[in-house]
């Protein structure tokens, strides 16, 4: 029993704190060094190092050790029980719409998720030939993006690394709080999507106490954010 338990124990997976693998997160994403490189610069096993940036491509939330894995949604049973409630309640009638004013009273803020060596995994030809093209066998690092727009343009841009993700979005705030007390847009509406980091007490606190009123996207609206359409250029300039 004693030996088995010793098998075990040698066995068992070693656990790296969040702040080291942010390290490695660093170095692979500002300073284009691969994960064994990284990895060794900060101290982190090469398997485990390729395993940690691996998940950190693939997965744009779980990105650090002991990160909690958000629950996947049943997206077609809440949009049949969630859209006909906000119709009933006039959530987008046009009354709403104009108190709102919503494109000259509105800031947009939502963040996206880019990749440079993104591909596509069909193709079409003309009849007879073939589809077939060259594309690049690495798929590159994911990053995160934290942007808010208004009527005339972007307010801020930021980039979001794998650590704390409630004190990025404050920070995100704060910032482009101060950009509009600049510009004396005080009082504008902050839209957002229904997201848990979104709807703290901390965060309304901190915009409320500004002087700025938060608004929230419904769960399955029926309208994109207007920043999607922002998104989608940059998107479909580098892909």
């Amino acid at each position: 029993m004693k030996v088995h338990n010793d098998l075990k124990q040698s066995k068992k997976k070693k656990t790296y704190p969040s702040e080291q693998v942010q390290e490695l997160h660093d170095l692979v994403i500002e300073e284009g060094l691969s994960a064994r490189k990284a990895g060794a610069v900060v101290g982190i096993a090469e398997r485990t190092a390729q395993n940690y940036v691996k998940t950190y491509r693939e997965d744009d939330e779980k990105r650090l050790p002991g990160g909690r894995k958000q629950r996947k949604q049943l997206y077609l049973q809440e949009l049949f029980l969630v859209i006909p409630k906000y119709v009933e309640t006039g959530f987008l009638s046009g009354k709403v719409m104009r108190i709102l004013n919503w494109h000259k009273n509105c800031v947009f803020i939502d963040a996206t998720g880019f990749n440079m060596h993104i591909r596509r995994n069909f193709g079409r030809s003309k009849r007879g030939m073939p589809a077939k093209a060259v594309i690049p066998a690495n798929r590159g690092t994911t990053v995160s993006i934290i942007g808010a727009i208004y009527e005339k343009g972007a307010i801020n841009l930021t980039l979001r690394k794998p650590k704390a993700v409630q004190k990025k979005t404050n920070k995100f705030l704060i910032g482009v709080m101060d950009t509009l007390d600049q510009f004396d847009m005080k009082g504008r509406y902050l839209a957002m999507d229904n997201v848990v980091i979104h709807k703290v007490t901390e965060v309304k606190v901190l915009i409320v106490s500004r002087g700025y009123k938060i608004i929230y996207l419904p769960p399955c609206s029926p309208f994109l954010n207007p920043i999607e359409l922002f998104w989608f250029k940059p998107k479909h300039e580098n892909y």
